[in-house]
């Protein structure tokens, strides 16, 4: 009775950027997620908008490359005892 008087639940886009690592027994894998504002932040782009237009990717393409391969996310070893 009481899941009646529940009121919706709205989503919205995940606001930040973040690297999501899973530690098998024999493995490690991670998912890197770059929100459209940091990405557009960093290649210092006027609006996240901007990265919906192709020739803006083209052009920043080596901008978005050096941001993602300098994330100043923990090297693994770190993370392993």
């Amino acid at each position: 009775m009481l899941l009646s008087a529940a009121s919706p639940v709205l989503a919205h886009p995940v606001p930040f950027s973040y690297l999501d690592i899973h530690l098998g027994a024999t493995s490690v894998e991670g998912t890197l997620v770059l929100h459209d504002f940091d990405v557009a932040h960093e290649v210092a782009l006027d609006t996240p908008d901007a990265l919906l237009d192709a020739a803006t990717l083209h052009l920043r393409a080596p901008y978005m490359a050096r941001f993602i391969s300098g994330s100043p996310f923990l090297p693994f070893s770190c993370c392993l005892f």
